[in-house]
């Protein structure tokens, strides 16, 4: 996995703008992640899916539906989950 896909897919969540200084839609967001899924690790997969979830508004049913196709550990899945006890949405 090389981790420049990584940090560029997360700079363009966490921007909108990709480095070309393009803005990039969601459905590229979506589509990216999709592409990249099965080359990350547990943990990156997580990642970036909290950074998405934090950037754009995703009801609670797609978040748990793009967990799922990530394969995500149910045990990081409910940590994840429980981050709105304290206040982060």
């Amino acid at each position: 996995m090389n981790m420049l896909e990584v940090i560029e897919l997360e700079q363009d969540i966490a921007t909108g703008i990709n480095n070309s200084g393009a803005n990039v839609s969601n459905k590229d967001i979506f589509n990216n992640l999709s592409l990249l899924g099965n080359k990350l690790d547990e943990t990156d997969k997580l990642r970036l899916l909290l950074a998405l979830h934090s950037s754009i508004d995703i009801e609670e049913k797609n978040f748990s539906k793009m967990a799922d196709t990530f394969q995500i550990n149910s045990n990081l899945l409910k940590a994840a989950k429980n981050l709105k006890w304290l206040g982060i949405q």
